[in-house]
């Protein structure tokens, strides 16, 4: 998994030195060899609940095709910016869902993360866990914090470096990909005639 990270990094940003790369692939082979796994997370700390935090519980609230409510209690990772949580009425969220809940022919591209919307990291016991961007819900951060507080809900792991990183990518690739060669040409029609 490692190592297609590396080669997504070096063509999502390609301004970064290619020796970059390779010194980052050699070191995460070097650390596999030495017989570690590469894991995500840490314990949560004293500055959560920050970015990327996994809570234990979130309320969720989607749609189905018919427009019908489906709500369901699931852990959840914390999408907005740290600042954001401690400074904005609401912040994103977005569930972890037990990969066993998807078809089998799916898990190969969930836990090497070619699905956009899917977010794999693993470590600990999240190895069997993903996190579905697409179904990201907006919550009041104050209430958020009280419930934290009051420890009706716990932050139960936080990003470590790695994972960090991880995070930002896929969240990079998801919001702001580059768009299909068809939709950029009309976007550029639109700058030659701007309504």
């Amino acid at each position: 998994m490692i190592q297609g990270f590396i080669n997504f990094v070096e063509q999502l940003f390609p301004i970064y030195d290619k020796k970059i790369a390779d010194d980052a692939r050699e070191a995460i082979s070097q650390f596999s060899r030495d017989g570690h796994q590469n894991c995500c997370y840490m314990p949560s700390n004293s500055f959560s609940p920050v970015q990327g935090d996994i809570i234990d519980k979130l309320p969720f609230v989607s749609y189905d095709e018919n427009g019908e409510e489906i709500y369901s209690l699931r852990p959840a990772m914390l999408l907005s910016n740290s600042c954001e949580i401690d400074n904005k009425d609401f912040i994103l969220a977005a569930p972890v869902l037990d990969i066993g809940d998807f078809p089998d022919s799916l898990t190969g591209n969930l836990v090497s993360n070619k699905n956009y919307h899917m977010l794999y990291m693993p470590g600990a016991d999240m190895n069997s866990k993903v996190v579905d961007l697409s179904l990201a819900n907006s919550f009041n951060s104050k209430s958020i914090k009280s419930l934290i507080d009051s420890q009706k809900i716990n932050v139960i792991k936080t990003l470590n470096q790695l994972g960090y990183y991880i995070f930002l990518c896929k969240i990079a690739t998801f919001l702001a990909r580059r768009e299909d060669p068809d939709i950029m040409q009309v976007r550029k029609q639109g700058l030659e005639n701007p309504i």
